[in-house]
């Protein structure tokens, strides 16, 4: 049981969360016009106009698509591939999926790729892929700012109403796939952990405190449950255990990509 948060996406050279060269490189007009400095902070950044929005939503959309799969996500899926596994992850870069494939991940807060109607009006997602380049390449600078015209703005085929990310906010709509993703993930649980008899290795690697209740207190709770579970915390900052888990915990303050390259190499 893999639960994967930002710090690897990190590792892998992709740091959503603090200014970087990189960010400015690819967003600088947007930077410049609004101010903010990292991806997260643009995805939440109240715009005046839905215009405004959009145009950097697409920007995201498109490169976040493009970016290469990181090298710790390649040999971690490696090292797992002979395993039963499942991943559970708050990213929403989309490497996960990428890594692991969509049957084996539940995607818990999104994937910047898709889109859904703001109502939401169904419980569909949208590759938003295509489109997004489209826009990109329609989108003007008026008055200093990045915008996108008002006839372009992406809307349901449904309803008509505006599409959005299908990231976690007000509109967030847990769909067919978000819902399918999280069945496997209690069906792996209950074929592994409740009725198995094998040991069950819960690997935490580069989760925050920022949502605790996604990953790291359920890791806990279920490691304290079950006997044969054992816990693995992997972080660069944090990486700690309750001590309820007793000698079933190992913590290691390590970048995530240095400790899967090290057990890769061991590994052959």
């Amino acid at each position: 049981m893999v639960g994967i948060g930002s710090g690897v996406s990190t590792s892998a050279g992709y740091d959503f969360y603090h200014p970087s060269a990189t960010f400015g490189e690819a967003f600088g007009s947007f930077e410049r016009a609004h101010g903010f400095r990292t991806l997260f902070d643009g995805l939440y950044h109240p715009s005046s106009s839905n215009e405004e929005a959009r145009a950097f939503n697409s920007a995201v959309s498109a490169y976040v698509a493009r970016l290469p799969l990181g090298k710790v996500y390649k040999e971690l899926a490696r090292i797992l591939a002979e395993k039963p596994h499942v991943v559970l992850t708050t990213n929403v870069d989309g490497q996960v999926p990428r890594a692991f494939g969509r049957d084996r991940v539940w995607e818990f807060q999104g994937n910047l790729r898709l889109v859904q109607c703001s109502q939401p009006c169904t419980d569909n997602t949208e590759d938003f892929l295509s489109h997004a380049d489209e826009l990109v390449a329609a989108t003007e600078i008026v008055n200093s700012v990045p915008c996108i015209k008002y006839d372009l703005l992406p809307r349901c085929s449904e309803c008509h109403h505006l599409m959005v990310p299908w990231i976690r906010d007000e509109h967030f709509c847990e769909s067919k796939e978000w819902k399918a993703a999280h069945a496997a993930y209690e069906t792996f649980l209950h074929d592994h952990l409740t009725e198995g008899a094998e040991h069950v290795l819960f690997l935490e690697m580069g989760v925050s405190s920022m949502t605790p209740a996604i990953i790291k207190l359920p890791f806990w709770s279920m490691v304290e449950s079950f006997p044969r579970a054992f816990y693995v915390n992997v972080n660069v900052g944090d990486a700690s255990a309750p001590a309820q888990l007793g000698s079933r915990a190992l913590t290691i303050t390590a970048d995530a990509s240095g400790a899967v390259s090290l057990v890769s190499s061991k590994l052959g």
